[in-house]
C-alpha cells in the first residue's frame, strides 16, 4: 500500500515556519483589504471587510492571491457567504463556533489548500440552508472544489487537500443519506486527521467520487478522527485505491428517526474501482447506538458490499479493527447485521479483529470468493437464528486460526450459540483449518483440516 506523499507536508511546515518567523509583523500589515500581503504571510479575517464570516474569509484568500499565505479565523460568527479556499492557501481556524446559514457546501477546498484548526474549541457547524433538488447540500460543511462546483463537477480529479484538527457538528433538523460533512472527491494524495465529527445528520467523511470521467481517488489517508452520533455512513470509501483508514474511534453511530448506519463501509457504485484499501486498528463501538421504532440503527459495523461490481476490486485488508455490537450486560444488541459483513466481495483479508456481541460476528455471503479470515477473537455473537460466522452461497474462501467463545460475564448464557461457523445455500470449496470453534459444512467440496 502506498502511503500519502509528504511533500505537501513539508510545505505546510515549510509556510507556518516562515509566518512564525514574520510574527507580529506579518499581522501589522494587515489592516484593511487594499494592504498587500507577502509570500506566506498571515491574513487576519476579522480585519477585512465583508458582510459576514464567510465574505471576509473569501476577501483575505483574493487578498493573498497567487502568495502562498494563511488565512487565521477567530472569534466566531455567522457565515453566509460560501467559502472558498484557493491553492496554495490554509485556512486556520484559531478559536469560536460558526453557524453557517448559506445554501450547498460552507468551505470549499481547491487543489493544494488546507482547512487546520487549532483545537477541537472552534467550532464549525452545518449550514441550515435551503437543500437543492441538484447540486451539493447544506449538509456538507467542507469539501474538495473539484468534484462540487459547476465549472468542476462530481468526478473530477483534486489534488493535495489536507483537512486536520477540526470539530464538525450537527444543526440541522433532517437527515441526509448521500452528502458528506467531509467530502474529498477523486482526490490524490489528501488527509483528513484528528477531526472530531459530533451528531452531523449524514455521512461523515467520504473518499471518492463519480466514475464517469475516468477519475478515482488515491493514496489518501483517513486517520485518527473521533465520530460520535453521526447519523449516516461514518467513513466511506467509493471509486478509491490506496487508502488507508487507520486508527479512527466511531461512538453511538446513528441517531434516532435517523437512516440505518454502516459505519466504515466500503460500497463502490457501478464503474467505480476499490484497490488497496487498509481499514486498520479503528474502534467501532455500536453498544449506546440509538434504537427506534423501526430497530438498532447500525446495520452492520464494517461492510465490505461489491454486489454493484466495481472491477477491479481487490487488495482490502480489514486488521486489528475493536467492533462492539453491544454492551455484555444489554439483553439487546445495538446492530442488526454482521459486525463486519462480506457481500460478493473478493481477495479480502480479514485479520486479527476483536468482535463482540453481534447478530454475527462475521457474515459472508452473496458469491463471496477468495477471501481469508484468519486470526480473529469473536466473543458472544450470534442468536437463536444466526451464528457467529455465516457463509451463505459463498465459495473458495479459508477460515485460518479463529476463536470463537462465551463470555462467561454475559446477561445469560451463549455458550451454546457462540462458537458456531456455518455454511448455508450454495457455498462450497471453502477450507478451515486451526479454529476454535464447531464448524458445520454443507459444500462438498469444502474442507476441515
Amino acid at each position: 500500500m502506498s502511503i500519502i506523499r509528504r511533500s505537501s507536508h513539508y510545505l505546510l511546515f515549510a509556510g507556518m515556519l516562515a509566518m512564525t518567523v514574520l510574527g507580529t509583523t506579518a499581522y501589522q500589515k494587515v489592516g484593511s483589504a487594499t494592504v498587500p500581503l507577502q509570500q506566506g504571510a498571515v491574513c487576519l479575517a476579522a480585519q477585512m471587510n465583508g458582510r459576514d464570516v464567510g465574505a471576509k474569509i473569501n476577501a483575505c484568500d483574493a487578498q493573498l492571491g497567487n502568495r502562498k499565505g494563511t488565512i487565521r479565523l477567530s472569534g466566531g460568527g455567522t457565515i453566509a457567504t460560501p467559502v472558498v479556499i484557493s491553492s496554495n492557501h490554509t485556512l486556520e481556524v484559531v478559536s469560536g463556533t460558526y453557524p453557517a446559514t448559506n445554501d450547498g457546501a460552507v468551505i470549499r477546498l481547491k487543489d493544494d489548500s488546507s482547512l487546520i484548526c487549532n483545537s477541537w474549541d472552534a467550532i464549525l457547524l452545518e449550514s441550515t440552508g435551503r437543500t437543492a433538488t441538484t447540486g451539493v447540500k447544506p449538509f456538507t460543511i467542507v469539501a474538495a472544489y473539484n468534484g462540487t462546483s459547476n465549472d468542476a463537477p462530481n468526478g473530477t480529479l483534486t489534488r493535495n487537500l489536507n483537512v486536520k484538527g477540526c470539530h464538525f457538528r450537527g444543526a440541522r433538523s433532517d437527515f441526509d443519506s448521500t452528502s458528506q460533512t467531509i467530502s474529498l472527491s477523486n482526490c490524490h494524495n489528501c488527509s483528513a486527521t484528528n477531526n472530531w465529527l459530533e451528531a452531523t445528520r449524514t455521512i461523515g467523511i467520504q473518499i471518492g467520487g463519480g466514475s464517469a470521467m475516468g477519475n478515482y481517488a488515491d493514496n489518501v489517508v483517513i486517520a485518527n478522527n473521533l465520530l460520535t452520533t453521526v447519523a449516516s455512513q461514518n467513513l466511506a470509501v467509493v471509486n478509491s485505491t490506496n487508502v488507508q483508514v487507520i486508527n479512527n474511534n466511531i461512538k453511538a453511530p446513528g441517531q434516532a428517526g435517523g437512516p440505518g448506519v454502516v459505519p466504515i463501509d466500503i460500497e463502490p457504485n457501478v464503474g467505480d474501482r476499490v484497490v488497496n484499501i487498509k481499514i486498520a486498528n479503528n474502534i467501532v463501538d455500536m453498544t449506546n447506538t440509538a434504537i427506534d421504532g423501526s430497530g438498532a440503527k447500525a446495520l452492520h459495523g464494517i461492510a465490505i458490499n461489491n454486489l454493484n461490481g466495481a472491477n477491479p476490486f481487490t487488495g482490502i485488508e480489514i486488521t486489528g479493527n475493536t467492533v462492539y455490537g453491544g454492551n455484555l450486560n444489554d439483553p439487546l444488541n445495538h446492530i442488526s447485521g454482521g459486525l463486519i459483513l462480506v457481500r460478493a466481495a473478493q481477495n479480502t483479508v480479514i485479520s486479527n479483529n476483536t468482535l463482540r456481541r453481534g447478530t454475527y460476528c462475521i457474515l459472508i455471503d452473496s458469491a463471496s470468493s477468495g477471501n481469508t479470515v484468519t486470526r480473529n477473537q469473536l466473543s458472544t455473537c450470534g442468536s437463536g437464528s444466526s451464528e457467529p460466522i455465516r457463509i451463505l452461497d459463498s465459495y473458495n474462501n479459508q477460515f485460518l486460526e479463529n476463536k470463537l467463545w462465551a463470555d462467561p460475564a454475559n446477561f445469560m448464557d451463549f455458550s451454546h450459540l457462540s462458537r458456531n461457523i456455518v455454511e448455508l445455500g450454495a457455498s462450497n470449496n471453502n477450507t478451515f483449518r486451526g479454529n476454535d470453534a464447531n464448524i458445520i459444512l454443507i459444500g462438498r467440496g469444502s474442507r476441515k483440516q
